[in-house]
């Protein structure tokens, strides 16, 4: 019986995946377990495994391609077995026609077997690939079961076709200015980003509060933690660590500020896990840490910083992209002051962080001082909170950023 071959479903707001590289080619034997095809969604790469021993065929999509969560990939075929008809796959019988006058013999490229009843039998990657190459599928000899023509066949008929002859010279022309880039479509992941972050603004009411607060206390916190945790951890610690432990603080507090819309019902996580938005070679990435609540500064830097490689590497687990509460964004070190972070649907807040600088301010007696400034931005989704309730939740950020030894 042929056993299709699925795009698994790698989280609840996975939708497609992109198709990156096929491992075995159309045709050959694969056994119970060997993987076969490599994909990536916005938020990691995985790859999928032969359900069954059988002979690989029907390759729906090619590298690039996008499909369908659950949606058919390929199948395994035993021998004669052939793809079920009406299946993604399946070869389409061409369609009757009347006799035609014998062709010239080719001497380069051997003439595929006459197949009976007219039926044409090939791959959709390799119907493609002969359209591509204005081919007639009927001049070319499968290799596939029951003489199904798969890419390879088709390529290999390409490079056995006599070259064609040379064309006379063009007559001279006026040069043409070339662009110097040519268009591209969106690469799999940046495409699949891009629909997610359309898809976050359409469907939340996304509104987003900025304010600045005194982090004289927080720098000299964290460099005094940093220096003295530095030779046991073996990294220092950073802003980021001690942002998570005063997010998941007043997430306790406040915790309508991860509520979330499941299914139309409102629904409350019973943990905090807070995510951090990493810069990754092949994109944007969301890593979260679980139940930060619980867990101590040391084990949060420790937590994180796997993630960071992770993310970098491109070796993240499922788990450690999916189920997050709510998101924290930086991008002072770049220089951005304040900015409208786009919530990471379902959660329903997300935290922007931009630089810390210093700056004249008035003090508490009227004088002209030098002070050292952070700027937060909050977009929270208006559906599940009002704006009351997340300027509490960002002043009370502030407060733990102005105040952070409350925290030890």
């Amino acid at each position: 019986m042929a056993t299709p071959i699925l795009m698994p479903l790698m989280g609840i707001t996975m939708e497609e995946g992109i198709i990156t590289r096929w491992l075995v080619d159309e045709g050959a034997n694969v056994a119970k377990g060997d993987v076969v095809l490599e994909f990536e969604t916005d938020k990691i790469n995985a790859e999928v495994e032969a359900p069954v021993d059988g002979i690989l065929a029907g390759i729906t999509a090619g590298a690039g391609e996008a499909v369908k969560v659950q949606g058919v990939c390929a199948w395994v075929l035993a021998d004669g077995e052939s793809v079920p008809d009406g299946q993604p796959g399946a070869a389409a019988a061409a369609p009757p026609s009347e006799p035609e006058a014998p062709p010239e013999p080719q001497i380069a490229a051997p003439a595929a077997p006459p197949r009976p009843g007219g039926r044409v039998f090939a791959s959709p990657l390799a119907r493609r690939l002969a359209r591509e190459a204005s081919l007639e599928l009927a001049e070319i000899r499968g290799s596939g079961p029951s003489g199904r023509i798969v890419a390879d066949d088709v390529r290999a008929h390409l490079r056995a076709a006599p070259a064609p002859a040379a064309p006379a010279p063009p007559a001279p022309a006026t040069p043409v200015p070339v662009p110097v880039t040519a268009p591209a479509g969106l690469p799999g992941r940046r495409r699949v980003i891009a629909e997610r972050m359309m898809a976050s603004l359409s469907q939340s009411a996304q509104v987003t509060l900025n304010s600045e607060c005194d982090a004289g206390e927080f720098v000299a916190l964290r460099s005094k933690l940093a220096g003295q945790y530095e030779a046991e951890l073996g990294f220092r610690i950073s802003y980021n660590d001690l942002l998570v432990r005063i997010c998941a603080r007043v997430l306790v507090e406040q915790p309508n500020m991860q509520s979330q819309i499941r299914d139309g019902e409102l629904f409350a996580p019973d943990q905090i896990n807070v995510g951090l938005a990493v810069d990754a070679p092949d994109g944007l990435v969301v890593p979260n840490l679980k139940d930060v609540a619980g867990t101590q500064l040391l084990d949060v830097a420790r937590g994180y910083r796997e993630l960071f490689e992770g993310a970098r590497n491109g070796t993240l687990g499922l788990d450690q992209v999916t189920g997050g509460t709510f998101t924290i964004t930086n991008l002072g070190a770049i220089g951005v002051d304040t900015f409208t972070p786009v919530l990471n649907p379902p959660e329903a807040a997300i935290l922007g962080v931009g630089r810390i600088v210093r700056k004249p301010v008035v003090s508490e007696s009227g004088d002209l001082v030098a002070g050292t400034r952070m700027s937060l931005s909050l977009t929270f989704d208006h559906r599940l909170n009002d704006g009351a309730a997340a300027a509490r939740f960002l002043q009370r950020i502030g407060q733990y950023i102005e105040q952070p030894y409350l925290l030890i």
